[in-house]
């Protein structure tokens, strides 16, 4: 079953559409599960327990999402404010964040008042979000 598989990336739009339609007729899958069984990306799906599928294990998935918004320099600071007020939960964290930059700014501790700027309208899940991947957990 290796043989469409490899064939269906350099495919034109009619070859790829036989090839889904001879696959979906020896598997018996819906449509739309053959169309995800052959994209699935270094994945082996199990057809029959002697036939078993496997993805293209070239390419490499593509992540969707937004990109940050926040730079290590932002969450730099913010785990530092965190650590000040004793590991804090992200919702009480937020409200008192904007009177400990202004703490850390007059002990110019903040040296770059665009961190300064982007904490002070950072909103309250936030923090949980970006110091929850530095070992503690935030809630």
């Amino acid at each position: 079953m290796r043989r469409p598989r490899q064939g269906v990336t350099r495919a034109r739009k009619k070859q790829k559409t036989a090839i889904l339609n001879e696959f979906v007729e020896l598997t018996g899958f819906a449509r739309s599960y053959a169309v995800l069984a052959l994209r699935n990306h270094s994945g082996v799906v199990t057809v029959k327990p002697k036939l078993r599928v496997r993805g293209d294990v070239g390419k490499r998935q593509r992540r969707c999402g937004r990109r940050p918004d926040y730079d290590e320099a932002v969450k730099k600071v913010l785990l530092k404010v965190w650590r000040i007020m004793d590991f804090i939960c992200g919702k009480r964290l937020a409200p008192v964040l904007s009177k400990i930059l202004e703490r850390l700014d007059r002990r110019r501790d903040l040296k770059c008042p665009v961190i300064r700027e982007m904490l002070s309208r950072m909103s309250a899940a936030t923090p949980i979000v970006c110091c929850a991947r530095n070992g503690r957990s935030i809630s």
